[in-house]
């Protein structure tokens, strides 16, 4: 599919040429627009309450209930399929065309609210070797695998269920 992926670039970017930056990629980007993402970026940057950063915004589309979710298992309502290709399309697509693109650091960051945040849970749990860090506000984490799930604790919450596999 086609959708149009905002890169924010820290402040003078452009003239600390031999600096490089860590990424965060953001889940439901369509929202940074009316979150003022770029302003506050900017003021926190120049502030130095944050240090300077690349932040790429990755909106949504009309399969928002099949992108995000787990890459293990769709939820019992059948949602969830795309889950995989989302995953595949952040790690292999997006964040090697940004890493070409732009001056980035490895270990990258991924935040996502509610169902954007189990898909970031999901995406960074699968790639820790690509993510140093995730923000998860507000995740669905009550996305239950169906009754009939072979691939993980069937009727269960998956995120929980894959967790706990993990632990043992």
């Amino acid at each position: 599919n086609r959708r149009d992926i905002k890169v924010y670039l820290p402040p003078r970017y452009r003239e600390r040429e031999g600096e490089r930056f860590e990424v965060l990629y953001i889940n439901d980007g369509q929202e940074c627009g009316a979150l003022r993402l770029h302003d506050t970026l900017a003021r926190l940057s120049m502030t130095g309450r944050i240090k300077p950063i690349i932040v790429v915004a990755i909106p949504t589309n009309e399969n928002r209930l099949h992108e995000y979710g787990t890459a293990v298992a769709m939820n019992r309502l059948g949602l969830g399929t795309l889950a995989p290709a989302y995953s595949h399309f952040l790690v292999h697509e997006l964040m090697p065309l940004i890493d070409r693109s732009f001056r980035t650091r490895p270990g990258a960051g991924l935040l996502g609210v509610s169902l954007g945040g189990l898909s970031a849970f999901d995406v960074a749990w699968n790639h820790p070797e690509l993510f140093s860090a995730v923000g998860v506000l507000s995740g669905s984490f009550w996305w239950r695998a169906g009754d009939r799930e072979e691939g993980i604790d069937a009727g269960r919450r998956i995120a929980h269920s894959v967790a706990r596999r993990a632990a043992c």
